[in-house]
């Protein structure tokens, strides 16, 4: 009987360790195979990013995209910042006696410089208003800033120029350019000149 016991519990014993081994066996097959996927898909991951460690070796690759974190950038060609100089440009339009108005004529003069201040956010302008002097000196400065404030108010609101980049000088009949009676030298004197000075501004140069 003791016998019996003692082959029945050596049985219970063997097949304990039996079983035992077989699932720590299973259990780090299954590790193994988690991380060896975990680790295929880490470098399947990691070769599909371009990633870049310097500015260097982002300018080398131009239109490339770089995803971080499901966003995608696009980088920026290779270029660079250029100064150059704009020589001045110098408008003079004239008036009608006291008339401030700009004529179709007068508009298309004004188009020109207007598009180099659309262009050049370095440049600016400075539009002076003159009068004859057929009425009062108060009479005729305000007549000279009506037609400078015209000049400005047409650049600024049909290009779309900042009125800060564009500075107005009302002098009246205080510069005559004639002493005349006639309509035609008298004409000479209500003038708005329109001044774009010169000026150092930045260009964007891509390379090829």
């Amino acid at each position: 009987m003791r016998a019996f016991n003692y082959l029945f519990t050596s049985s219970i014993i063997l097949i304990s360790c039996v079983f035992l081994f077989a699932c720590t066996t299973t259990s780090e097959q299954k590790s193994d195979s988690v991380t060896g996927k975990s680790q295929g898909n880490t470098e399947n991951t990691t070769s599909s990013l371009n990633i870049y460690t310097s500015s260097n070796e982002l300018n080398t690759s131009r239109n490339s995209a770089v995803v971080t974190d499901s966003i995608t950038y696009t980088a920026t060609p290779d270029a660079s910042i250029l100064l150059a100089q704009l020589p001045e440009q110098k408008e003079v339009i004239y008036f009608d006696n006291m008339n401030y108005e700009l004529s179709v004529k007068n508009q298309q003069l004004l188009d020109p410089i207007a598009l180099r201040l659309k262009l050049h956010l370095d440049s600016y302008l400075i539009v002076i208003g003159h009068s004859d002097d057929a009425g009062s000196k108060e009479e005729n400065l305000v007549l000279s800033f009506e037609r400078a404030f015209s000049v400005a108010i047409y650049i600024s609101s049909v290009f779309g120029i900042e009125e800060e980049r564009i500075q107005i000088v009302a002098l009246g009949d205080d510069e005559l350019i004639s002493n005349g009676n006639s309509e035609q030298e008298r004409r000479l004197n209500r003038r708005v000149e329109v001044i774009s000075p010169k000026a150092i501004v930045r260009t964007l140069n891509t390379k090829d």
